[in-house]
């Protein structure tokens, strides 16, 4: 941060991020980025999400969280839809993104053979 300028982008873009949060009930993918899951690619894996959601114009929200608790299944990701039960997928790669948001997302039918927890 150099500029006013500059400080007034990271204040935009920080009241965008509120103005997200308080918008109600989206559907959210969450996905864990503590050290392990960092280490496991989660990082990537949330960047694809991102980028399918923009690509398919869903109006959801990736958010992340610290350690699940589950290193051994890194990436963990959780999805949640609005009025159904929170899904976990464990050993996510970024090669299943596309197919946990069209058949998940989209379809609404969980990929029962990625499924950790629900």
């Amino acid at each position: 941060m150099k500029t006013i300028q500059d400080l007034e982008k990271i204040r935009k873009e920080a009241m965008e991020e509120i103005r997200l949060r308080e918008e109600g009930e989206k559907v959210r993918i969450v996905v864990g980025l503590g050290t392990c899951g960092i280490a496991s690619g989660a990082r990537e894996v949330m960047n694809a999400f991102i980028e399918e959601i923009a690509a398919k114009n869903i109006d959801a929200v990736v958010t992340q969280t610290g350690c699940i608790g589950f290193c051994i299944q890194e990436p963990l990701i959780e999805v949640h839809i609005p009025g159904q039960k929170k899904v976990m997928y464990g050993n996510v790669n970024v090669e299943m993104v596309k197919e946990i948001v069209d058949k998940h997302l989209i379809n609404k039918s969980v990929l029962t053979q990625w499924v950790i927890h629900e």
